[in-house]
């Protein structure tokens, strides 16, 4: 599905997301998801450090030391390839990446052959989708496959941090 352009909604690390091969990111715009009349910023997952190296211009060896040891995911918001598409860049050009460990995530990126770029379900009431029954229908209805795989029980996770670093490799938390 992915690899014909399609939308998936399954869960991740952390939360629902709908998603799409990184070829077909574009596609991401049918979902009709708005709030405060902007649309919550698109997220690349990759399944570990060299794909995001593939990305992310200049990752700093502190970060790539970090995520080594890191048993909790983050996204690392960085400087993108240059010809990376401009759809999922986020604030100041930058792009948000998270290497994930959810083995079904891991599983779709190998199956599509490219990272998977994502974007959360989050509901006009900013109801963080932790599990399936807190995505609305209409976004349901909005895509070509909805995993039935982490359905339940209901995660108990914590939203992952957000850094950002310079170019020393010094880290600073957007999210904590």
């Amino acid at each position: 599905i992915m690899q014909n352009g399609g939308l998936t909604i399954h869960p991740t690390d952390t939360l629902w997301v709908a998603s799409a091969a990184l070829p077909h990111a574009k596609e991401l715009d049918r979902i009709p998801l708005r709030l405060n009349n902007t649309v919550p910023n698109k997220v690349l997952f990759v399944k570990d450090i060299a794909m995001l190296k593939q990305y992310i211009v200049d990752l700093h060896p502190r970060i790539e030391t970090l995520l080594s040891y890191l048993e909790r995911p983050v996204i690392i918001l960085g400087q993108p390839t240059k010809h990376f598409p401009d759809s999922l860049r986020g604030q100041e050009g930058k792009l948000a990446c998270s290497i994930t460990r959810d083995p079904f995530c891991i599983e779709l990126i190998k199956q599509s052959m490219s990272p998977i770029a994502g974007i959360p379900l989050i509901d006009s009431n900013k109801v963080l989708p932790l599990a399936f029954e807190h995505i609305m229908s209409h976004l349901i209805s909005s895509v070509d496959y909805v995993s039935t795989y982490g359905r339940y029980p209901i995660k108990n996770v914590d939203i992952c941090p957000v850094i950002t670093y310079d170019k020393n490799g010094n880290i600073q938390f957007i999210r904590e």
